[in-house]
């Protein structure tokens, strides 16, 4: 009967494709989890090995803010972050 957190849809597109995500987000501010729903990005294995290496459970807006986005997909790692950082900017209330 209580809540557990939020669970947010989120989806943007750069030059290498779109990419659509689960985000969810502990009634205490935590990442909880990502889930790819749609990665269409042209170097989508790279795009997912960063988000398995760098978003762990646990992490705060602060420390996904934080997350060095340099990898062998760089655009599509930085789709990632801004994304997770709308979502939790929306559980923040629109603070950033």
């Amino acid at each position: 009967g209580s809540l557990l957190g939020n669970i947010y849809t989120v989806s943007g597109k750069n030059s290498y494709g779109p990419i659509v995500l689960l985000v969810g987000i502990s009634s205490d501010g935590k990442l909880v989890s990502i889930e790819f729903l749609e990665n269409g990005q042209s170097y989508s294995s790279e795009v997912q090995a960063h988000v398995d290496s760098k978003y762990s459970s646990g992490l705060t807006l602060s420390d996904v803010n934080s997350i060095d986005t340099k990898c062998g997909a760089t655009y599509g790692a930085n789709t990632v972050k801004e994304l997770v950082q709308i979502a939790f900017n929306d559980y923040n209330g629109g603070a950033k």
